[in-house]
């Protein structure tokens, strides 16, 4: 499959899975709307893992985070806003689901923090991995083998001549 067909199949997984949570959730029907976007962004990581070759887990960290901010703000919405009868047309917000929402935005923080971790570091181990398989090839080099015929022998005078370097 082509790069750019990949990647318009993960971005058509992402917004049709956005667009399907939000009218589940106008239709005031969180749970389902809640099971949609676990079942969005599980399908499209699964994607994402098995398909893709060159994985960015920085985008994958910003994906869920991104989720999570939007699953936070639904929470608020639902939970966190009450609407209270006198005076007509206001609203009460309520601390456990102001709550709530900040905890699944808080939560939706540690995997892209993760992944940011992963990014950073995992091209340094591979960079250390490859410099130890060079250092071990140089390693396993046979030495060269200087034949007796090739070389002279030094004099006396040429040692004490000051022209060479004793190692």
């Amino acid at each position: 499959m082509n790069i750019e067909l990949h990647k318009l199949f993960s971005w058509t997984i992402l917004i049709l899975g956005t667009i399907v949570f939000l009218f589940i959730l106008t239709a005031k029907e969180f749970a389902y709307s809640i099971i949609v976007a676990c079942f969005t962004l599980i399908s499209w990581i699964g994607y994402s893992v098995a398909i893709e070759k060159n994985k960015n887990y920085k985008f994958i960290g910003n994906v869920i985070f991104i989720s999570g901010i939007i699953i936070g703000i639904a929470v608020f919405f639902v939970f966190g806003i009450e609407e209270v009868a006198i005076p007509r047309g206001s609203f009460q917000l309520k601390a456990s689901g102001i709550a709530k929402s900040l905890s699944v935005i808080l939560f939706s923080m540690v995997p892209a923090l993760m992944f940011y971790v992963i990014e950073e570091k995992l091209p340094k181990i591979t960079e250390t991995r490859i410099n130890k398989l060079s250092s071990k090839k140089e390693e396993l080099k046979p030495k060269d083998d200087y034949s007796s015929d090739e070389w002279e022998e030094v004099s006396e005078e040429e040692i004490n001549s000051e022209d060479f370097e004793l190692e």
